[in-house]
């Protein structure tokens, strides 16, 4: 299909915000999502149903969860809305087939020995449901060697997540905490010539941003806001990347938290002599706690008198009890580990 060829556009619309800007975005990397219920799954299908619709059999696309049988739902919402356009369900290849050639793939990605499956794979979309579930990024990040075109189509990443899981700290730091701005990063080109540029830019969504599910499912904020803890609550009706699931302090949020750097880390953390190839983390809590504050230091010593680490401060809103000491001020607790 050439580029000025007219368009037959699918059945499925994107609802203003979030998913429109997900299936407009031109960025090579996409993540979308935050809290639940924000239409990630529709996003994700609806994506591909246009790009299906624009490029015909040069859209092949690829769906993947940690576990083929987590995509049972993904596919159950595909069947409501791909035969509309004529797509048909081939259980026997698991995947999606318009009458144009344009095909999506569902699997499963456990590790890495799963990515090298799909060696030789030619794709134009690589969808990653639920991104923080994956530990490492290294089996994701296999698939987009996959993302080719010899017929011109544009070839891009998509994922959908929400705060938590194994993978939350490496999600985190690569997509949410730039913000909702288009990241730039430099590639150097291996062939020679001048360098590449790929971007990347996160989508944060909503409960809110998604009103057909809210008229559908009314109480639904309801449910989600008595699921669990104050931070659970927070993770997945606020989408709140800061909330730390399991933390020692059941309050905990970088929103609360203040980094010292330099002369004030230097004043406010002793020096660790240890010698000029060794490491060491040093953790203490407890104490201080009359005034609200608590302070958790951290420090790390690559040669004497260096300190490379960060020091924080978190101020409490609700009391000093801590989920191990049982809540006891000036309770001292300290640990250290050499690296």
């Amino acid at each position: 299909m050439r580029d000025d060829d007219p368009i037959i556009e699918p059945s499925w619309r994107p609802q203003p915000g979030p998913q429109e800007r997900f299936i407009n975005a031109t960025e090579f990397e996409v993540v979308y999502g935050s809290a639940r219920g924000g239409g990630k799954t529709d996003a994700a299908l609806g994506d591909f149903a246009w790009h299906a619709a624009r490029y015909g059999e040069a859209a092949q696309g690829l769906m993947v969860r940690r576990t083929r049988a987590s995509l049972d739902k993904t596919i159950r919402r595909a069947r409501q809305i791909y035969p509309k356009d004529g797509a048909k369900w081939i259980r026997s290849r698991s995947c999606f087939e318009w009458p144009s050639g344009a095909c999506l793939s569902f699997r499963h990605l456990a590790n890495d020995n799963d990515a090298e499956l799909y060696q030789g794979h030619d794709y134009t979309r690589v969808y990653v449901e639920e991104l923080t579930q994956f530990p490492k990024p290294e089996p994701v990040d296999k698939l987009k060697a996959n993302l080719r075109s010899a017929e011109g189509a544009p070839c891009y990443f998509r994922a959908t997540c929400n705060p938590g899981g194994p993978g939350h700290t490496w999600v985190k730091q690569r997509y949410i905490e730039a913000g909702t701005e288009r990241v730039v990063e430099a590639i150097k080109n291996p062939l020679g010539g001048p360098d590449f540029e790929t971007d990347r830019l996160f989508i944060p969504a909503k409960l809110k941003d998604n009103p057909a599910l809210i008229a559908r499912d009314p109480t639904y904020a309801m449910r989600l806001a008595t699921s669990g803890s104050e931070m659970l609550v927070r993770a997945w009706l606020e989408g709140d990347w800061s909330v730390i699931m399991g933390a020692f302090f059941r309050g905990w949020s970088g929103r609360n938290c203040r980094t010292l750097r330099g002369s004030e880390a230097l004043d406010a953390v002793p020096v660790l002599r240890l010698g000029p190839r060794r490491a060491v983390f040093r953790g203490l809590v407890g104490g201080g706690f009359g005034n609200g504050q608590f302070t958790f230091v951290s420090a790390a010593a690559r040669r004497p008198g260096a300190l490379s680490r960060v020091v924080w401060r978190w101020r409490r809103r609700q009391g000093a009890r801590t989920d191990r000491d049982g809540g006891r001020p000036g309770h001292p607790r300290a640990a250290e580990r050499r690296g």
